[in-house]
């Protein structure tokens, strides 16, 4: 007796009844899939003007315990101890000095010794460049500005590129002669400096105060280890000013674009990057520094922020979980994309529960499983005259099991392909979108195709098992009533 033919038959004969049970299936799998469309990462494109202008795909900060933790357990708020121009932390947070932040243990706000935090994630897979936040308060005439270090070099590579943003004139370059270039922001009481002008800046003499010798990331804090600042012996400098910049931070911009355009597109609001950071090279910010009779070599100078470029923007949140993995308490590592969501709202004071995005998956399947053993029995129910001569002619208990699994087995097989080929040529989309190459496509798909059908046929099979059960013990008496 051929039950498992006689059960694809009653597929046949029910599409009806089976219907909704294969919707379903296909559901679950096609929100499996989809949901894999961009793994561990984010699109090449997302955030470039923040990338570009923070320097960096991710950030380190020197924050004991996540602003989102994931532990409600021993934290407390704390004050903010920093200040606007040691990082990018209050552009981000820009309620962080009103409300304090989240922190677990003793460890708090503080300077750090990036050499031997690179060192630390020297090996992490997928890390392209690491650049400390080098920078020092300035004031600009009676305005007050940010003094940043950083080279072309490190500015160059597209979507990193400050150049995109140069209103007028260019990046400075390598110092000539006594002249020491700038590029100046094109905001904030700063853009009626002209491009060639020379423009006096006051700059604090730098004070660093000695770091501790230990690799352990604990260790860091060193008690009055950082930087301070003595304004009555600084220096007055002149810049000249090789360019001025704006940055929108509602447009995408193309790698050839050159300038930003003056209004926004349609229907958008214009705004852009407010932190007044005049940059200049590396050679240059450690000139205004021997100019303040500061003995500090600016590779060994303490910062309270990392810049971290990665290979793959796709692969950005696995690189950025590494990292975190190497650090340990002590430091976080933010993706520039997650920073920009969590600056919609400006608080530091924010709680993250478990990532449920798994279990959601698994609860779908678990609910397509139901509506297709739920389907199956509410058939037989009807079907029980059936069953009864299927008893009749010499089915044992097991072989009517067999033919409920069948009817279970091909309804769940059939949704879960629907939904996975319907997925997976949408998937086709990130292939062409983002940086995943064809080979982690392919690999992607053989795990979509194990997770689909594994959790798709095993939760509907035991289900299906219940109902089978059940229907084995039909007798054949049914057979005599009618249905």
């Amino acid at each position: 007796m051929d039950l498992i033919r006689l059960g694809r038959n009653e597929i046949k004969r029910n599409w009806t009844r089976t219907g909704v049970a294969l919707a379903a299936t296909a559901l679950a799998a096609w929100m499996l899939v989809v949901s894999h469309m961009i793994p561990r990462g984010y699109p090449w494109g997302v955030g470039q003007a923040e990338r570009a202008f923070t320097g960096g795909d991710l950030v380190v900060l020197p924050l004991s315990s996540r602003v989102e933790s994931r532990n409600g357990a021993n934290l407390t708020v704390k004050p903010w101890e920093g200040r606007d121009w040691q990082s990018h932390a209050l552009y981000y947070f820009h309620r962080l000095s009103q409300e304090g932040y989240i922190s677990e243990g003793s460890l708090g706000w503080r300077a750090f010794d990036p050499r031997e935090v690179m060192d630390l994630i020297k090996d992490v897979p997928g890390v392209a460049r690491v650049e400390p936040y080098v920078s020092l308060p300035c004031l600009v005439g009676s305005v007050q500005a940010i003094l940043r270090a950083r080279d072309a070099l490190d500015a160059e590579s597209f979507p990193l590129s400050m150049a995109r943003f140069i209103v007028e004139g260019e990046y400075p370059g390598p110092a000539a002669g006594s002249g020491m270039e700038a590029l100046f922001p094109n905001f904030g009481g700063l853009e009626y400096n002209l491009v060639g002008s020379s423009v006096p800046v006051r700059v604090p003499r730098l004070v660093v105060n000695p770091a501790p010798s230990s690799k352990d990331p604990a260790r860091l804090v060193g008690g009055a280890f950082g930087l301070g600042l003595d304004w009555d012996n600084g220096a007055s400098v002149v810049l000249e000013v090789s360019g001025k910049y704006r940055v929108n931070t509602n447009q995408v911009l193309e790698p050839d674009a050159t300038a930003l355009p003056e209004f926004p597109a349609p229907g958008e609001e214009a705004r852009f990057w407010d932190r007044p950071e005049v940059f200049v090279t590396k050679e240059t910010f450690q000139e205004i520094l021997a100019q303040t009779q500061a003995a500090v070599d600016l590779n060994q100078l303490p910062t309270y922020e990392l810049l971290i470029s990665v290979d793959r923007m796709s692969e950005a949140k696995a690189i950025a979980s590494g990292i975190q993995e190497k650090l340990g308490e002590g430091f976080q590592v933010y993706p520039v994309p997650e920073l920009k969501k969590l600056q919609v709202s400006g608080s530091a004071l924010r709680f993250q529960g478990l990532d449920a995005g798994g279990l959601l998956q698994v609860q779908g399947f678990m609910l397509s499983g139901v509506i297709v053993a739920g389907s199956s029995y509410i058939m037989l129910v009807q079907q029980k005259r059936k069953i009864g001569l299927l008893r009749v002619i010499g089915a044992t208990g097991k072989d009517v099991v067999v033919y409920v699994l069948t009817i279970v087995g091909y309804v769940a097989a059939a949704g879960a392909a629907i939904g996975f080929l319907a997925a997976k040529v949408l998937s086709l989309w990130s292939l062409l979108a983002s940086e995943i190459t064809a080979a982690e496509w392919i690999k992607l798909t053989f795990i979509d195709f194990i997770s689909v059908f594994g959790m798709s046929l095993g939760i509907s099979l035991a289900l299906g098992t219940a109902v089978g059960l059940w229907a084995a013990r039909v007798p054949s008496a049914e057979v005599l009533k009618r249905e």
